[in-house]
């Protein structure tokens, strides 16, 4: 995420962006929020942002990003990359793979949505996931995620930009398939205070807050619909 977020400004330059309504998923979030600490002219080319489950950024919810499995990849460090180099994680990653592409596949089965989807865009960018290198990108990836999330520790939503979040009750699956008390305690406390925190950025930064009831995180392919119209209403302000 630091390098993309280095990266971010120079595309802005290079592309003549302003006035942009900038959407980020899952935890993406943090990206544009280290280019804006990083540079003050980023900051001032965004008009809104977009946010789909995001990262919360409160020390119980870090915490929970920086357990389990990112203190283990850190843990096995160069070990973890000599193994997945020799192509030991490539059977595992084959029906990571497939069985995400199936996910998504059953999702647009018989989605109003589905004549919207690129399939050929989508089968390019999973063909390339089958990769070691991309393998090991996703290796760094994680094991750097820990010390993205401190960049961003102490963030704090004020009214500079607005903020719509979408909030889906993801976290329900995890809750379910917890195994120890302790850990669905932890679990609980964070869907807990991640709704109670999207509220709060929503308004204090003057964006939405918008539930969703549905256990899918995949909010990109299954409220489209929900998406395009949070961006009209942030574009129309």
């Amino acid at each position: 995420m630091q390098k993309f977020a280095t990266d971010l400004p120079v595309l802005f330059e290079k592309l003549d962006l302003s006035n942009v309504h900038l959407v980020s998923f899952a935890n993406s979030n943090s990206v544009p929020l280290i280019a804006m600490q990083q540079s003050e002219d980023f900051k001032q080319k965004i008009a809104s942002m977009l946010w789909m489950d995001p990262d919360i950024l409160l020390p119980h919810s870090i915490a929970q990003y920086q357990g389990y499995p990112v203190d283990i990849y850190r843990e096995w460090g160069q070990h973890l990359i000599d193994h997945v180099s020799a192509g030991k994680w490539q059977e595992k990653m084959n029906g990571k793979i497939a069985e995400e592409q199936a996910h998504v596949e059953s999702l647009l089965e018989e989605s109003e949505f589905a004549q919207h989807m690129d399939w050929d865009y989508f089968n390019q960018i999973m063909q390339t996931r089958y990769s070691i290198e991309a393998q090991l990108i996703r290796v760094n990836e994680m094991m750097n995620y820990h010390d993205d999330l401190e960049l961003v520790r102490n963030w704090q939503p004020d009214s500079s930009i607005p903020i719509t979040v979408i909030d889906s009750e993801f976290e329900q699956l995890d809750i379910e398939k917890a195994e120890t008390e302790e850990a669905r305690a932890g679990l609980i406390k964070w869907e807990a205070e991640g709704r109670k925190w999207s509220q709060e950025v929503a308004e204090i930064s003057g964006g939405q807050y918008l539930p969703i009831t549905s256990t899918e995180h995949l909010i990109p392919l299954t409220h489209p619909e929900l998406i395009t119209q949070a961006l009209i209403e942030l574009s129309n302000r």
